[in-house]
């Protein structure tokens, strides 16, 4: 398939997902409203050009990965939140997804 493809792209990482949970959070309740991701174009036979960077998914589409971007997203979005969190005076919390190999070696086998 990778010969056959003009256009690739990979979301996330390659040994793990790459991804973060972005929530608003407020007396213990919460809402996850977007994921941050890694994005990266492995192939381009269109026009050549071949990057790597962030990006944020949230239910209504992709946005940039700026602080105006998802700050102008939270305050479209928050009066829907405010229905589950009981106000609007919630906080941003991040969760990064952590990866842990199951397979350490601290000595080799004999």
């Amino acid at each position: 398939m990778w010969f056959d493809a003009t256009f690739v792209v990979t979301f996330g990482n390659i040994s793990n997902a790459g991804t973060s949970k972005i929530k608003a959070i407020k007396d213990g309740k919460q809402v996850e409203f977007a994921k941050r991701t890694n994005i990266q174009i492995d192939k381009n036979h269109i026009n050549g050009v071949q990057s790597r960077g962030k990006i944020i998914m949230t239910p209504h589409g992709f946005i940039n990965d700026t602080d105006k971007e998802l700050k102008t997203y939270k305050d479209a979005h928050a009066s829907e939140w405010m229905k589950v969190l009981g106000g609007m005076d919630f906080d941003i919390f991040e969760e990064n997804d952590s990866f842990e190999s199951e397979n350490i070696f601290t000595q080799e086998p004999d």
